[in-house]
């Protein structure tokens, strides 16, 4: 629409509103000037006569002239639509008009192409959306864990057993889960070899404007050989580098398209049952399945050998003729994805489903290498002499998603619920309107109860405090600060009781 008012902007219509105004002013002018001197006995009535006769002929000119144009358009009304009758060069020179002047011959032309640009770019950005489907759930469910976890992934239920309690740890980070679902990720390495832990410092989670949360993690390990080593490094370096992030998408985008043809009678069924509460979200549907086959070992036939096969082909543009040839491209492509191009891109492995599957349950999330160095160690013994280990620091940034603001919000909605049943938003100006409609309903009772009295005072003192900076926390620290004064009104027995 900005391109139609500069339009309007720039015409200049058949009829100038300033000659209706400038023939108005002349005629008034005119009549002035024949009363000044008819009434003045100084001036010569011929003289008088004449001036005003000019005029008069002039106010005439200029009306017969309105009146003339004011006819011909009446005739034909529609020629103030064409483009033609207007100035338009500066349309024509203008870069974000002239493409639509040129194709244009009224005014509602252009008006119309405005609409269909319009049309067209909310078209390419639903395309772009979809597009990114695959990309964005396989980030926000595999690479990026989400910061709260009272959701149950894709379904949005939440987990109301541990309200009020999770947030309220001594450690924030036990409520995150981020590092629990992968316990063992820094010391393991094969069945064999286990790096030894020997130091490691969590730091406070960092919220970025983007919805990303960061945590800075020190670790200080001993590794009992060069491959202990190596192979752990090779699993750090999976996520942290731009390229690999890159492909393990392209490979799920494929991954998708092959499961969406595979298995479409079985994403068909789910949708049809309307377990979830989405709608024909297929996407979605599919990655509730894959993300709980992999994470909670759900049983599920979404993937299989074939599928993963038929992945493969289709990316590397093979024919079952060039089959083994497929295969060493895909290892070639995904070699610094050594988990991923050694299981699946092997042509003769028969477990492929449950190799991918490990494959994922152990990747890290996105992981950014700050500091990284190590030394070797040499150790004597009885039965061994001169091993080798090595000890190692490393400085680690794990990224995932934070708190939505739409999630703070349904969180304050359930704490207020749980509290007071009913819908209300749990904040710090709620709870002190409750605290004060407290103290006025039973002032009496409080009163006699000098503890109870104390208590509900210096609540409200707490309250008051929290309320003057709540706006400017992040979204994460107001979900804290939810919980806490949540907790503050079920101690002070406040939640349904009073």
């Amino acid at each position: 629409m900005e391109n139609i008012k500069q339009e309007k902007a720039i015409m200049k219509p058949i009829i100038d509103p300033e000659q209706i105004k400038k023939a108005k002013e002349m005629a008034i002018y005119a009549r002035n000037i024949a009363k000044n001197f008819f009434h003045s006995k100084k001036n010569d009535k011929k003289t008088i006569i004449f001036i005003a006769g000019v005029l008069s002929l002039i106010a005439i000119y200029l009306g017969i002239s309105l009146y003339i144009k004011i006819s011909a358009l009446n005739k034909d009304p529609y020629s103030l639509e064409k483009i033609n009758q207007y100035d338009i060069t500066n349309l024509k020179t203008n870069t974000l008009t002239r493409n639509s002047i040129a194709s244009a011959t009224t005014i509602y032309d252009l008006i119309q192409n405005n609409e269909d640009i319009q049309d067209e770019t909310q078209r390419y950005n639903k395309y772009k959306e979809n597009l990114l489907y695959p990309y964005t759930y396989f980030l926000q469910y595999l690479l990026l864990p989400k910061l709260n976890i009272r959701k149950e992934p894709y379904t949005d239920i939440l987990k109301t057993d541990i309200l009020g309690r999770s947030f309220l740890e001594e450690n924030p980070y036990n409520d995150i889960n981020l590092l629990q679902r992968r316990t063992d990720f820094f010391s393991s390495t094969d069945q064999n070899e286990i790096n030894q832990i020997k130091d490691i410092k969590i730091n406070d989670i960092q919220e970025y404007e983007n919805g990303i949360f960061g945590i800075k993690i020190d670790f200080s390990f001993v590794s009992p050989s060069k491959n202990a080593l190596l192979f752990l490094t090779d699993k750090i370096t999976t996520t942290s580098d731009e390229e690999n992030i890159s492909l393990l998408g392209e490979f799920f985008y494929y991954l998708r398209q092959q499961i969406k043809i595979d298995r479409k009678d079985f994403l068909d069924e789910q949708i049809k049952n309307g377990l979830f509460s989405w709608e024909n979200n297929i996407n979605k549907t599919l990655w509730y399945h894959f993300y709980n086959r992999i994470i909670n070992d759900e049983d599920s036939d979404l993937v299989d050998d074939t599928t993963i096969n038929r992945t493969i082909f289709t990316m590397m543009g093979c024919s079952p003729e060039t089959e083994s040839q497929c295969f060493y491209r895909f290892r070639e492509k995904y070699r610094n994805i050594a988990g991923l191009a050694y299981t699946v891109g092997m042509k003769d492995n028969t477990n492929k489903t449950e190799d991918l599957k490990d494959f994922l349950k152990n990747m890290p999330p996105i992981i950014a290498v700050q500091e990284f160095m190590y030394t070797k160690v040499q150790e004597s013994s009885i039965i061994k002499q001169n091993t080798s280990k090595f000890e190692w620091k490393i400085s680690l940034e794990i990224y995932g998603q934070s708190i939505s603001p739409e999630e703070r919000d349904e969180i304050a909605v359930d704490l207020w619920k749980k509290c007071f049943a009913d819908n209300k938003i749990l904040s710090p100006e709620e709870v002190l309107n409750t605290i004060n409609e407290t103290i006025r309903k039973k002032s009496d009772l409080i009163e006699e109860n000098q503890s109870k009295a104390n208590s509900i005072r210096d609540l409200k003192t707490i309250i008051e405090n929290i309320g003057t900076n709540y706006e400017w926390l992040s979204n994460y620290r107001k979900t804290i600060k939810l919980f806490e004064m949540y907790r503050m009104l079920n101690e002070n027995w406040l939640c349904k009781t009073i």
